[in-house]
């Protein structure tokens, strides 16, 4: 299905029957909705299939990185680049998006001249802050994992150990069964 599309300055277009601005909540504590799956899932509900979203750290307040699957058409990083601008709520330096032979970046600046202010309660946290707390909760996770690997490599050793104790005691066993034997018959010549 072709989408009529509406030229923005600065070559920014949206789908003619794009959806409204999505209104975040009035709370000042960060949204639950700042996520790069929430924002991939908005990508998804306005038709665009991408990728992957990440969340990077570069410039002063992050970038928001959209990868596709492949060469997009050519209103497609301009397409993206307005529906993050609508609906994520993080403050970002830039959108890039990437495919494997080349990638688009639009500046929020640009964003902002093309399409406006963004929604009321958004830019109150950056993308740099996601990703250093989103790191931090992943390095305790990590460490966390960490933890149970080093737990199940402990009872995987301990295990073996145990088993080969069982063995040995079993080889010992059973050696000192078959030269106590011997040693009779040695001592009396013949069996009692």
């Amino acid at each position: 299905m072709a989408a009529l599309l509406v030229a923005i300055p600065i070559g920014i277009a949206a789908p003619a029957n794009a959806r409204p601005r999505p209104t975040p909540p009035s709370s000042t504590a960060p949204t639950p909705d700042a996520t790069p799956d929430a924002t991939d899932d908005a990508l998804l509900a306005y038709g665009l299939f991408v990728a992957d979203v990440q969340y990077e750290i570069s410039g002063t307040n992050g970038t928001v990185a959209v990868s596709l699957f492949g060469p997009p058409a050519p209103e497609m990083p301009d397409q993206i680049a307005a529906v993050v601008w609508a609906v994520e709520p993080l403050r970002f330096d830039q959108v890039v998006v990437r495919w494997s032979t080349g990638q688009a970046a639009r500046s929020s600046v640009d964003l902002q001249a093309a399409l406006g202010p963004r929604s009321t309660g958004f830019d109150q946290h950056s993308v740099a802050e996601a990703v250093f707390v989103a790191g931090l909760s992943g390095w305790t996770i990590g460490l966390d994992e960490a933890a149970h690997e080093l737990l199940r490599t402990a009872t995987w050793v301990l295990e073996i150990v145990v088993i080969g104790l069982a063995v040995l005691v079993a080889l010992f066993v059973v050696i000192g069964f078959a030269t106590s034997g011997r040693r009779d018959r040695d001592e009396y010549g013949a069996w009692h």
